[in-house]
């Protein structure tokens, strides 16, 4: 298995600030910089949203400018963004144009947990935008196990996008990975740096985010043993429990995804024992403050 195949680009930050690091905007023609060299490495799939300012507009740009082909792109909307048929189908066909791609290979659907969504005139709905090939499959972005659990019974979902990281462990300690295999859903693991947390020094982190600095302490100790860092540790930790499922990695600037390609190389030089040392010491964690970044 090459790993970069089942590497998503996050594209939060082509069009906004994102993440407890993140201060600045990116300039297109980084965007630009960062989507040829995905290219170029075989990457093909990008995640993005209608709440993410103009990143599908500057994807599509760069589509354009450089003739790329097989472009894969997710979407996510709210189940209150839209309200029949007409109007979702009215916003993704502006998303398609935006994005200069002809289908979308999947649309996640946010708050799924209602039965109303996926029976009925919703159902119809969903089914409608498949068969009008307006996108290749419908998915839902969730928050919770619950709302995973719930999403596993729907037929029509088969794409799961959820929080995966060394602190968030929930997927393994809750046996969703168990119940995707036989439900024959793909998950799909965003915040797998935890939004950028885990890249803080814990004697830098800003004063609001303090109450993390135990668990940053801890976890610096153990990549220090195994002489590796901790976005090392955080992409192999993910690595390990891919299977047939994918990962999201949010990118600020070319350099970061040419660091972050190099490590995943290399990621099986990195020692599976790291992985029970992680898992034993940060499983069931159960300071939501610490896992929900909305809670920052």
């Amino acid at each position: 298995m090459n790993i970069l195949d089942k590497l998503i680009l996050g594209t939060a930050q082509f069009g906004m600030q994102y993440g407890i690091k993140n201060s600045t905007n990116l300039a297109y023609e980084d965007v630009n910089q960062i989507i040829k060299k995905a290219n170029l490495k075989n990457i093909d799939t990008f995640d993005t949203a209608l709440a993410y300012g103009d990143s599908e507009s500057r994807i599509g740009k760069s589509i354009v400018e450089n003739k790329f082909e097989g472009i894969k792109i997710y979407t996510k909307i709210g189940i209150e963004d839209f309200k029949d048929y007409q109007d979702l189908a009215e916003i993704l066909k502006l998303s398609l144009e935006r994005l200069k791609i002809d289908r979308l290979e999947g649309l996640l659907i946010h708050t799924p947990e209602i039965d109303e969504y996926w029976s009925g005139k919703y159902q119809a709905l969903f089914e409608k935008l498949l068969e009008e090939n307006l996108v290749k499959k419908i998915g839902v972005s969730v928050y919770t196990s619950k709302q995973a659990k719930f999403a596993f019974k729907i037929k029509l979902i088969k794409d799961i996008q959820l929080p995966f990281n060394i602190f968030d462990q929930r997927i393994l300690d809750d046996k969703l990975l168990e119940i995707a295999k036989i439900e024959h859903k793909t998950l799909i693991y965003r915040s797998i740096f935890l939004q950028g947390l885990l890249g803080f020094e814990p004697q830098k982190l800003p004063l609001k985010m303090k109450f993390a600095s135990p668990y940053l302490e801890d976890l610096v100790n153990i990549c220090n043993s195994y002489k590796i860092s901790v976005y090392e540790a955080a992409l192999k930790f993910v690595s390990i429990y891919l299977e047939d499922n994918k990962f999201i990695i949010g990118i600020d600037n070319l350099k970061q995804l040419e660091e972050n390609i190099t490590v995943l190389n290399k990621i099986d030089q990195i020692s599976d024992d790291l992985i029970p040392e992680l898992r034993n010491k940060f499983k069931e964690i159960n300071n939501l403050k610490l896992i929900n970044p909305s809670l920052w």
